[in-house]
Formats: structure tokens, sequence, C-alpha cells
């Protein structure tokens, strides 16, 4: 058995939020060849329909919705809209987010250099990004309560590195951790 035929996401629903991203991409990709059924939200129509195209490449399903992750209303509508096309979802990626010039600390830096308010944004933008997404008014009872699959989310709080962590959500238990660097 191949690593695809162990790892099957065959007809799973799995919404990707920073699918436009460059990281979001990375993981539409992965999805589509293991055979998921993928949601692409983000910001950009235009490059949320060429990665359903790429999706489509692959002889996968996929549907593009332009949201914005920051917005409750908006995560609410893209809800509603995946649930009118599948009546499921079997999984999220947050994988929405991003840094602020002036909130990336180079090598040579001084974090107290940096300009607060910016460094005060790129929080909000990849907490409650990640938070919003997730709540109980959103996904969290298609996928956490009913325990169908695993939850990901990419941190990208420190500079370009990112930072990706994996919870596997078994009978509502953590029962994993993974870190990427």
């Amino acid at each position: 058995m191949n690593i695809l035929e162990r790892f099957s996401l065959k007809g799973k629903v799995i919404v990707v939020t920073g699918g436009t991203g460059i990281l979001g991409k990375a993981f539409v990709k992965a999805l589509a060849e293991a055979g998921a059924k993928i949601c692409i939200i983000g910001r950009s129509q235009e490059k949320a329909d060429e990665r359903v195209k790429m999706v489509q490449t692959l002889g996968g399903e996929a549907l593009a919705i332009v949201a914005d992750v920051m917005d409750e209303n908006s995560v609410r509508i893209a809800k509603e809209q995946i649930l009118n096309k599948w009546n499921t979802i079997d999984g999220l990626v947050n994988a929405a987010g991003g840094n602020i010039p002036g909130a990336t600390i180079g090598p040579d830096d001084n974090l107290f250099d940096n300009k607060i308010s910016d460094t005060i944004k790129a929080i909000e933008l990849n907490l409650y990004g990640t938070i919003i997404p997730t709540g109980k008014r959103f996904y969290y009872q298609y996928f956490v309560l009913g325990c169908k699959f695993t939850y990901y989310t990419c941190f990208r709080l420190y500079g370009s590195k990112a930072r990706h962590r994996r919870l596997n959500q078994m009978d509502g238990n953590r029962t994993g951790v993974a870190v990427w660097r």
C-alpha cells in the first residue's frame, strides 16, 4: 500500500483558509493529490480560481470562496456556501495569516527597535485569523465536536519561518503533536 492509499482523503471536504497564499497552495496541492474535495478560501478571487484549476488538473474537485478570516460574517457566509455545496466539513487547514514588515525581526535586529503596532497587527492576524474560522459558530461543530479529522494550523509569527502544528482529534483528545520548521 502506497502513502496516498494509507492517508487517502478521498471524498473528504477540507477547507483551506489562506488557500490563495504560498503555504496554502502547497496544502491545496497535497490535499488534491490525496483525493480531498477542497474549499479554497482567500481574499483574491483570481488566485482562488487558479487554485481551483490546479485541483481540477490533478483530477480533483474544488470550490473557490473569497472571504476574510478576520471578519466573522465573511467566515459565516463561507461556511454556509460550503455546506450548501457538500453538506459537510471534514477538516480545516488554517493557512491564512502572514507578517507585517515592521513586525519582522531579522538576525541582526532588536525586538525593541520594531514598531509595536505592527507586531500587534501581526499577532492579531495570525491569532484571530485562526480562532475565528475555528470557533464554535463556524467550523468547530463540524470537525472538532464530530472528531472527523485532523486539525492543522500554520503560525507565522516569527519572521519568515513558518511553524506548523498538527493536533489529532480523536474522541475529543489531542493524541499527537508534530512541529515543522
